[in-house]
């Protein structure tokens, strides 16, 4: 069975060194092995990946897997029916253990 632990980062411009800090000794215990995802339901290039990608590669000492729509010129899929498919497949993905992908 896969154990998820989701961190939650609810203001971007509050992602100071002291954050930071709580982020280091919260993820000290897990093992190297863990594999680190950003879950985002943005398109990558309209969410925080683009901004914190380099501060998590720092923290966790390796690239993290991103999670989310791919880049896009629009905002939206543009289709209830379609945006509800990628919804699932961002929560199928942040779910799913590392064999399953």
């Amino acid at each position: 069975m896969a154990i998820t632990t989701m961190l939650l980062l609810s203001e971007l411009n509050k992602f100071t060194h002291s954050i930071e800090n709580s982020w280091k000794k919260i993820l000290k215990p897990y093992k190297k092995s863990v594999d680190y995802c950003w879950v985002q339901e943005e398109i990558a290039n309209a969410g925080a990946w683009d901004y914190l990608r380099p501060q998590l590669r720092d923290l966790i000492g390796r690239e993290p897997r991103y999670i989310g729509r791919k880049r896009s010129a629009s905002t939206a899929v543009g289709s209830n029916r379609l945006h509800k498919i990628e919804q699932q497949q961002i929560l199928d993905k942040a779910f799913a253990t590392t064999d399953e992908d």
